[in-house]
C-alpha cells in the first residue's frame, strides 16, 4: 500500500521601510568609466573583426564571432545613446 501526504507551509514576510543610499560620483570617476567603456568597445570590435575573418575556417570561431554581438551591440547602443543624450542636454 502506498500512502502519500501533502504538507503546506505558509511563509509570511514583513516589509520594513528602508533608507535610500546614494553614492556621489565625481567627474573624475565619470571620466575613468568612460575611458574603460571606450577601451572595452575597441577590444570587442577588434575581436569581432578578427573572429569574423577566420569564421569560415572553424565552426567554433564562427560561434564566437556571432556570440560577440551579444556583448558588443548592447554596449555600443548604450554608449551611442548616452552621447546623443549628452549632446541634446548640453544644447538645450
Amino acid at each position: 500500500m502506498i500512502s502519500t501526504y501533502t504538507t503546506t507551509s505558509i511563509i509570511t514576510t514583513t516589509t520594513t521601510p528602508t533608507s535610500v543610499i546614494t553614492t556621489p560620483v565625481s567627474p573624475s570617476d565619470i571620466m575613468i568609466y568612460s575611458i574603460v567603456t571606450v577601451v572595452a568597445l575597441i577590444v570587442l570590435l577588434a575581436l569581432k573583426v578578427i573572429t569574423s575573418s577566420e569564421a569560415h575556417k572553424n565552426t567554433k570561431i564562427a560561434r564566437l564571432s556571432n556570440g560577440s554581438n551579444l556583448a558588443f551591440l548592447p554596449l555600443l547602443s548604450i554608449f551611442l545613446l548616452s552621447v546623443v543624450l549628452y549632446e541634446i542636454i548640453t544644447i538645450l
